[in-house]
């Protein structure tokens, strides 16, 4: 009985931490684009949502308002933005460094599904 008890507050325990620790979701792109280009290593990806995933990125930044996430792009970390609001609409930017051929390979990617975005509660 004793043993029941413990393992059933370990599970309690356990359920209350993992979600706010690895709350990740992820996003499906629709298309994207550059824009704010000024020169061959200036600008930054904007991507559009589906519409599924631009409700569902509403509701992660609307719950986690205040916080850091990390935007990751194919499993690495580009970003790590605070939510000032709940970003609402079909897309999103997302910066980076690379160079316009790499960006457009980028769009692609994440067009067809190669590539995955995801957004993850840090845990600062």
């Amino acid at each position: 009985m004793h043993r029941t008890f413990a393992v059933a507050i370990l599970l309690n325990a356990l359920a209350l931490m993992s979600p706010a620790a690895a709350e990740t979701i992820r996003l499906h792109v629709e298309s994207g684009a550059i824009v704010g280009i000024k020169d061959r290593h200036s600008g930054r990806l904007e991507v559009y949502l589906t519409e599924q995933s631009a409700q569902d990125l509403w509701v992660f930044t609307g719950r986690h308002v205040g916080k850091t996430v990390e935007i990751l792009v194919d499993g690495e970390v580009i970003a790590s933005p605070i939510i000032r609001d709940a970003i609402m609409g079909p897309s999103m930017p997302i910066p980076n460094s690379k160079t316009d051929a790499e960006r457009r390979e980028t769009i692609a990617r994440l067009t067809e599904g190669s590539m995955a975005l995801e957004l993850r509660l840090s845990a600062e």
